[in-house]
């Protein structure tokens, strides 16, 4: 997997799909914001899953933070021993 994934990949991949997001590389993670207000709150988490990204506990997906906010770990930043 590649942790230098660009907040410009995680766009394309969600425009890709007809979504419109907001997207913050913190660091590890990145902060997906929702346009439409989790309209599309499914799709948005099966785009996450397809670009590998994670929860805080490593398992696929990532997780909502507020109602139109997602967070999703870069993939190979968080590892389960």
């Amino acid at each position: 997997m590649n942790i230098e994934m660009k907040s410009a990949d995680v766009v394309a991949a969600y425009k890709g799909e007809g979504l419109k997001a907001r997207v913050r590389d913190l660091g590890l993670k990145f902060r997906i914001c929702d346009v439409k207000r989790s309209t599309h709150r499914a799709q948005v988490e099966k785009i996450a899953t397809q670009l590998g990204l994670t929860d805080a506990l490593g398992r696929l997906g990532g997780q909502w933070n507020q109602d139109h906010e997602f967070i999703g770990y870069k993939p190979g930043s968080i590892r389960r021993i």
